[in-house]
């Protein structure tokens, strides 16, 4: 609970403390219920607390990156259901902010559902150009908030850190890298299994 315990024992920076959204329990729960089309708090409630730790987190990120290897930041907790796509989608959606060009990767192949919030079909996603069905072109897909571009997971295959470990993943980082001022990989878990270590390697 302390962001101190955190740099003083793992010696990790803590550029910013997201708050809990009640709001965004109320709009995820009417995506749920298909009474809604999205959720992205960002777009519908941009004063939200929760927002405004995520714009901290964007200037820290703005001085954090200035001599990384790269633009891509991936996203990871210890655990399902903590908050990690939350986190990409507004995260993205302020990074697209000051005309910024975004692109959000749902690289979590077992669980993964950032087309939810975007209102996007699954379809046509990461697994598919992975696996040498589509080219990249028709994996990116353009959403409602101007400057972001989605990959969604593609059908979740039997074999996603088999996949996530093809030179194909890699190269397409690599293509879409110079295209993007940032972009963004929601992971799976890292304590549940490998494949958050395989994109790691990469970000």
């Amino acid at each position: 609970e302390d962001p101190n315990l955190i740099e003083n024992h793992v010696n990790i920076p803590v550029y910013a403390t997201i708050t809990h959204s009640k709001r965004q329990d109320e709009i995820f729960k009417a995506l749920k219920s298909k009474e809604a089309k999205r959720a992205i708090l960002a777009t519908d409630k941009p004063d939200d607390l929760a927002i405004e730790s995520l714009a901290n987190l964007r200037r820290a990120l703005h001085f954090g990156m200035m001599e990384v290897k790269n633009n891509c930041i991936m996203v990871v907790g210890p655990a399902p259901n903590v908050g990690k796509s939350f986190v990409c989608v507004n995260l993205a959606t302020v990074l697209t902010s000051n005309d910024k060009k975004v692109l959000l990767i749902d690289g979590d192949l077992r669980r993964g559902h950032l087309h939810e919030y975007l209102g996007i079909p699954r379809n046509n996603g990461l697994s598919e150009f992975i696996s040498g069905e589509i080219p990249i072109g028709e994996a990116l897909h353009h959403t409602s908030v101007p400057g972001l571009t989605l990959i969604p997971t593609g059908t979740l295959p039997p074999n996603p850190a088999e996949l996530l470990m093809h030179q194909r993943f890699t190269n397409c980082l690599s293509v879409l890298e110079p295209r993007y001022d940032h972009i963004i990989i929601d992971s799976p878990p890292i304590l549940a299994v490998t494949d958050a270590t395989i994109i790691g390697q990469m970000v």
